[in-house]
């Protein structure tokens, strides 16, 4: 285990977890994601977690240089996926454990915090102790629940939680089943970017609507896409201050992933930016 601690670009908190796959077990979680491709894109990342003695991809933060703050746990969380047809059902299997306010070390500084939970795990008053730091949350994790078996539903969280949070980028898909929830987190967030999937990003920015389209490749595989887009977005705005440029270059960076290139092998931003100027001329972006 490494201490979290010093000066850092990116903070990612949430649980890195275990997704299991006909193959076996893979690494997934937000923070998982989020950190590796923050890591290419040249930023000093590090990662509060939990996981337990059972975690299989230490070794991919070491070789990274990704330093992580794990707080013990039995076991690692662990997700599946149940196939009936087109339709999934999600199941928690095992999970870590919570992280609270006083598992941050305070006396670090941190440009950007990426709260990344995926099975309910944070604890929002953590936000407190970031004050000069842009704060984004992913909350997927937030709104949802299980019951024994371990199936996963929608819930509402506690709303008013998000008040210090700068920005939150959800899915519709993390929508259904919660009636009037975007609505909700407006009241209290005032930039919120909802993506779906291969259709346009919706960004509500201080009262404000835009809307871009997703840059057309053929999907290969779109696992962590919505993780990295969440990714790119966060960083690319806390370097320009504009929707635009941030939306653009997020869509662009998740379009490399989708089309096979590979979540670890993920292009630099130089990479990136080269297809931002092919979205550009696509779109007639000036």
């Amino acid at each position: 285990m490494h201490k979290v601690s010093g000066k850092f670009d990116l903070l990612c908190i949430g649980h890195c977890c275990h997704d299991k796959v006909e193959q076996g077990l893979i690494l997934g979680g937000t923070c998982s994601y989020a950190s590796l491709v923050a890591q290419q894109l040249g930023l000093q990342v590090g990662v509060i977690t939990s996981v337990g003695p059972d975690f299989l991809f230490s070794k991919i933060f070491k070789d990274n240089d990704i330093p992580l703050k794990i707080i013990p746990a039995d076991h690692t969380t662990l997700f599946e996926n149940i196939y009936h047809g087109n339709q999934r059902s999600q199941y928690l299997r095992r999970r870590a454990s919570t992280i609270a306010a006083d598992h941050t070390d305070v006396a670090s500084d941190y440009s950007i915090v990426l709260i990344g939970g995926i099975a309910d795990e944070i604890d929002f008053s953590i936000t407190t102790h970031f004050p000069r730091s842009l704060i984004c949350a992913t909350i997927q994790g937030s709104i949802r629940k299980w019951d024994e078996s371990g199936l996963i539903s929608p819930k509402e969280m506690i709303w008013a939680d998000l008040s210090d949070v700068d920005i939150v980028i959800l899915s519709r898909d993390d929508l259904r089943g919660l009636d009037d929830a975007l609505n909700k987190i407006r009241k209290y967030v005032s930039h919120v970017v909802v993506t779906d999937g291969a259709q346009d990003v919706v960004i509500y920015k201080d009262g404000r609507t835009h809307i871009y389209p997703v840059y057309p490749v053929q999907e290969v595989e779109a696992t962590g896409a919505g993780d990295v887009f969440a990714t790119a977005y966060i960083v690319r705005y806390h370097q320009t201050g504009d929707v635009s440029e941030a939306c653009i270059f997020a869509h662009c960076a998740a379009s490399l992933i989708i089309a096979g290139i590979g979540l670890i092998s993920l292009p630099t931003a130089e990479k990136i930016s080269e297809r931002v100027l092919m979205y550009k001329e696509l779109f007639g972006v000036s």
